[in-house]
């Protein structure tokens, strides 16, 4: 999908075009866990989940049960729609159509951002989903801290708005992708600083920079090989692994060190090699005229 965001317009532009994407996966992310909690289950509060009781644990799995069957029945519907529907085949130049294996002598920068992609996709997550178990280790009562990975998703919705008026008429895609990085390697730190809600706030503010680094990450990332299109974005989608990856590093580095300085270590680290991934492709890029 990515890939055909970036071929479908002007390089330049592709990051507003990801950008779009993320605004529409972002409030859909924002409003369907309200959407569920709200219609279709009002009182599932009053059920003492933790209880062994079997009947209270039937009584919940059917209070969700038809709302899944009716999302699993309106994406198949959409599939359908989709493959029945006249859509236009997206054509790839034929200089990008020559690859026929995988090469043989691999572009250092292209791994590079794989990995960067990897990292990116694990810092994500890490903000978004364990911001929970981040908020659990300064006592905060679950029910407050349950609305924590909304707020994250807010702050990327409003990351991808900002990308979207400004990139590229303000900010290039690669100054885009590097200035979110360093306010993300900031946030983290002052996550690790601060206390209670003050560094819980810093988490969810993550999620502005995190939105900012994906719309320019992937067709930069793409921008750093020829003629190789189809392979780069099936590497860039097996990178997405990291959102499973790292969030499990954190779980375990926080048995081993205090839940902040693990945390704040792994992210902080993230956004650096990512840093390091644009500064080399922006060296390259200026001497090769890329």
């Amino acid at each position: 999908m990515q890939n055909a965001t970036v071929v479908l317009g002007p390089t330049d532009r592709a990051a507003q075009r990801i950008a779009i994407m993320g605004i529409c996966n972002k409030v859909g992310g924002i409003l369907a866990p309200v959407a569920l909690a709200g219609f279709a289950m009002p009182h599932i509060g009053q059920l003492p989940l933790t209880h062994s009781n079997p009947l209270l644990q039937k009584q919940f799995i059917s209070t969700i049960y038809w709302p899944y069957i009716g999302m699993t029945a309106l994406l198949a519907l959409t599939t359908l729609y989709i493959k029945f529907s006249n859509l236009p085949d997206i054509k790839i130049s034929d200089s990008s159509r020559t690859e026929t294996s995988i090469p043989t002598k691999s572009n250092p920068t292209l791994w590079f951002g794989v990995m960067a992609m990897f990292l990116y996709v694990g810092v994500e997550v890490l903000a978004g989903d364990a911001i929970g178990t981040y908020a659990s280790g300064f006592d905060i009562p679950l029910e407050i801290s349950s609305f924590f990975t909304s707020a994250t998703l807010v702050c990327m919705l409003c990351g991808y708005l900002v990308g979207l008026v400004c990139v590229p008429r303000i900010l290039s895609q690669e100054r885009a992708l590097l200035l979110p990085c360093l306010t993300g390697f900031a946030l983290s730190f002052l996550a690790y600083m601060m206390d209670g809600y003050v560094s819980v706030a810093c988490i969810a503010l993550l999620g502005f920079s995190n939105s900012m680094i994906f719309p320019s990450l992937f067709p930069t990332v793409l921008n750093s090989t020829q003629n190789k299109t189809s392979f780069v974005s099936a590497l860039l989608v097996m990178a997405y692994c990291g959102g499973g990856i790292l969030p499990q590093c954190f779980v375990w580095l926080k048995s081993i060190i205090e839940f902040q300085a693990a945390f704040s270590t792994l992210s902080c680290i993230c956004y650096f090699i990512i840093s390091l991934f644009i500064l080399r492709f922006s060296k390259i890029h200026h001497n090769t005229n890329f």
